[in-house]
């Protein structure tokens, strides 16, 4: 709700900063003054804890519009338009704010409430800012959990009067407050030389809508205080983020498993505020409240057969202010994985669309078309009847669905069966003949010859590289990552799910090492990194790619001392920091931007330190070490890596430069 505001009239701000100003100058000019002695309890001083009360209670509740900017310490001026899916709405009045809620309602959540830009913001001092995009927005967003908000649980019924008076308390003038903006700038420009009193009784409103008549300085700061004791929400912590999550999580078994399997993380995957609090998951909810016994595998959360009790509890702490905390309960809804793709349409247009890998010590090519199966064994192919059907049988009242292969021969006569399915996925589906004791069992793996649209710009000497293109692979080597120390967000470009995003929580990304990739003392090397820090904490030391596991083995590349690039070695000691960092206006140490970083080395282990295609420092000494060790991503870093790339010699000026101004990409292969 907003504020309610009685009698409201604009009066300029400028004008009362004018007539403050002006006070002492009008005092000595007063011939006839007229001589009054007010108590100095019913004085108001300048930065006192009743002026600072009264200026706060005077800060306008900007959090009725959070389900789209996310941030309560702001609103956005009407008119403004919002895009949600295909429907544009314009909103001009209070009232529309409910028609946007009820388009996302319909769309059950389905689509995110796109802000059309340029718009206009006012913040918690009424300051007013055009904003052009959701990049500018960005910074005053975050600012809304640093500064000290209002409380939105009290109202001033205006008109307020106040009396001024000079230290000789001589009565200079009667001021009239009509508006929360107006009592706002005036609090907050009292000068020291000046007294000023105000005028009682006043009347206040409460939360419940109660109306309150304080008639003393002390009367009316116990009213604001016990209205801060109170209140539903003083506006510090914004939890909207959280409570836009969907309250169900799905998974799904096929017919032989009985443990289904969540990542209980992607309940909270879209909420963009999610790293300025703490997040655990519990079985109960009195776990919950208590913050015991959390849930250690969030990423692959086991829930056992018969899948009763299905409920699991977000416990969501600010870590600004550790007393506000959320309780979110989530539903976790276990689905037959066959119920779908194993329908028997779905079924043949899945396995006609590639070729399958079969499993075990003979492992089969198989494709299927036109009712026919065509089967690959050490370049031997042989052609077989084909068919898919679903028929419904009672064995311990399971649905199963068949295909029947038949006609081969030879080594081929093993495919010769009729095939239960146990479980059917759109890549991998496993298979067993239908005798009480199956024989011959095997899980067939989908495989996709598609070309690759990766250009393969730079690639000499490129020994690791990955893009984050929607998961975790190293393409040189297609090693597939560990990939539960981060979630995927937006790249630099805005391209969904093609960047990594670390939160500090204990797990790295190892890549293992080969006789290819290695690097040693007297290597050249140069090493790549597209990162976006979202830590404000000033002292951490947070590892973007780290050769070995502990800094006394090899070196890593990272940030520390204000999110200030650097590269580092313990053994011999060695660092060399980003020296300009700290001394540009749009890098300080809580800038959120991406920005390119490149590391060389030449064999007489030169460094060079370049960030957004320009040198930023060069020094002499690195010892990387004379061991083949694996590299780790991501320890204790709270930002975003994406396109990392490793090359076994140095590129020279022109390629930083090239891999600066390249496009941001999702490529999953080279």
């Amino acid at each position: 709700m907003l504020k309610k505001i009685i009698m409201k009239k604009n009066i300029s701000k400028h004008s009362i900063l004018l007539f403050l100003s002006a006070l002492l100058f009008i005092s000595c000019q007063l011939e006839d003054t007229i001589i009054e002695n007010p108590p100095l309890d019913d004085s108001i001083i300048a930065g006192s804890d009743l002026a600072n009360l009264i200026q706060r209670a005077a800060i306008e509740d900007r959090s009725y519009d959070d389900f789209i900017d996310f941030a309560n310490c702001l609103s956005i001026n009407l008119p403004f338009t919002v895009q949600i899916g295909e429907t544009t709405i314009t909103i001009t009045t209070e009232s529309d704010y409910e028609e946007v809620l009820d388009v996302l309602d319909n769309q059950n959540n389905e689509y995110e409430v796109e802000i059309i830009y340029p718009i206009v913001i006012t913040l918690s001092d009424f300051t007013q800012i055009v904003i052009n995009s959701e990049k500018e927005l960005a910074p005053y967003k975050e600012a809304c959990q640093e500064e000290s908000q209002g409380i939105p649980c009290i109202n001033f019924i205006y008109p307020l009067s106040f009396s001024i008076y000079n230290i000789e308390f001589e009565l200079i003038d009667t001021v009239t407050i009509n508006t929360n903006e107006e009592l706002y700038f005036f609090i907050g420009n009292i000068q020291e030389e000046t007294l000023v009193s105000l005028n009682f009784p006043v009347e206040l409103e409460l939360q419940t809508g109660e109306v309150i008549e304080v008639n003393t300085n002390t009367e009316l700061q116990e009213a604001i205080e016990n209205a801060m004791l109170n209140c539903d929400s003083m506006g510090q912590v914004n939890f909207s983020c959280f409570d836009a999550i969907d309250d169900n999580l799905t998974s799904c078994v096929d017919t032989f498993n009985t443990t289904a399997y969540f990542n209980l993380t992607e309940t909270i995957a879209n909420c963009e505020t999610q790293d300025i609090f703490n997040v655990s998951y519990h079985y109960t909810e009195n776990d919950a409240l208590a913050n015991e016994n959390p849930i250690s595998n969030t990423i692959e959360f086991g829930l056992e057969s018969p899948f009763t009790n299905n409920n699991i509890y977000i416990l969501v702490t600010s870590i600004a202010y550790p007393d506000e905390s959320r309780i979110y309960p989530i539903t976790l809804i276990v689905n037959n994985c066959n119920d779908e793709v194993c329908a028997e349409s779905t079924l043949y247009e899945n396995l006609s669309q590639c070729t399958w890998l079969t499993g075990g010590d003979t492992p089969f090519t198989l494709s299927f078309n036109d009712n026919e199966a065509t089967a690959t064994l050490n370049e031997q192919t042989q052609i077989a009847n084909f068919a898919t059907s679903t028929q419904t049988i009672e064995n311990s009242g399971q649905v199963f669905t068949f295909f029947t292969l038949e006609g081969f021969d030879g080594a081929f006569s093993i495919l010769n069966n009729t095939y239960e399915i146990g479980y059917c996925s759109e890549t991998v589906i496993t298979i067993h003949d239908t005798t009480p004791n199956p024989l011959y069992f095997s899980e067939l793996t989908k495989v996709c010859d598609t070309e690759c649209d990766n250009p393969g710009i730079l690639t000499e000497g490129l020994i690791i590289y990955i893009p984050f293109g929607e998961e975790a692979v190293e393409l040189i080597t297609d090693e597939i990552l560990i990939d539960e120390a981060i979630t995927y967000t937006e790249d630099r470009a805005g391209n969904p799910n093609c960047a990594a995003a670390f939160t500090a929580n204990g797990a790295v990304i190892p890549i293992t090492v080969t006789q290819e990739n290695a690097l040693v003392t007297t290597d050249e090397f140069s090493i790549s990194i597209w990162f976006q820090m979202t830590n404000d904490a000033t002292g951490d030391l947070e590892t973007f790619f780290q050769k070995g596991e502990s800094n006394d083995q090899g070196f890593l590349i990272g940030v520390h001392d204000g999110n200030t690039p650097l590269c580092l070695a313990e053994n011999p000691p060695f660092s060399i920091w980003d020296t300009d960092w700290s001394e540009e206006v749009d890098v300080t140490w809580f800038n959120t931007d991406w920005h390119h970083l490149v590391i060389t080395k030449t064999q007489d282990n030169i460094v060079e330190l370049w960030r957004d295609g320009e040198l930023r420092n060069t020094m002499e000494g690195l010892d990387i070490g004379a061991e083949n060790l694996n590299y780790y991503l991501g320890n204790n870093l709270v930002g975003n890596l994406d396109d990392i790339r490793v090359y076994n010699r140095k590129i020279n000026t022109d390629e930083i430069l090239t891999l600066y101004e390249l496009e941001a990409d999702c490529f999953t292969c080279l």
